[in-house]
């Protein structure tokens, strides 16, 4: 196959239309069987997978320059300061259930579907917010149910 990238997107299979920043987050597996069978990957999405996996490198070969003419940092996107604080300074703000679903809430995966797209930090911090909400809201009428 010939080799692609760097990318911003997936442009095919399963997490198509996914942040690659995003995928070395959720699936960190699947983002590397695709550098190792097709992608080619920014500098700065080399620095995530290093700071996601602690220490894991993707070898230099596989690191290319995004053309001059592409966005290739979060301050160059239409990014508020919240999404630049998210991305450059909490990495791990949110958990990933994937590596011990056993601990996954019920909630999980639709919150993986619905958050694929999203291209901001504050987007998918949001949205899991929400769910972590609704989960403490159920929690709190329980317990309010069962002190009557």
């Amino acid at each position: 196959m010939v080799r692609r990238g760097p990318l911003k997107t997936l442009d095919c299979g399963p997490y198509k239309g996914m942040a690659i920043d995003t995928l070395i987050r959720t699936n960190t597996r699947y983002f590397m069987s695709c550098v190792k069978e097709w992608l080619d990957i920014s500098p700065s999405q080399a620095r995530t997978f290093t700071l996601v996996t602690s220490g894991g490198e993707i070898p230099p070969r596989y690191i290319k320059e995004f053309p001059s003419q592409e966005k290739t940092t979060p301050t160059d996107l239409d990014w508020t300061g919240r999404d630049r604080m998210l991305y450059n300074e909490n990495l791990d703000i949110l958990p990933n259930y994937d590596f011990d679903p056993s601990m996954a809430p019920e909630w999980w995966e639709e919150f993986k579907r619905r958050s694929a797209g999203f291209t901001r930090p504050s987007q998918i911090v949001n949205l899991y917010e929400s769910y972590v909400k609704k989960d403490l809201q159920k929690s709190l009428e329980m317990i309010c149910r069962d002190t009557r």
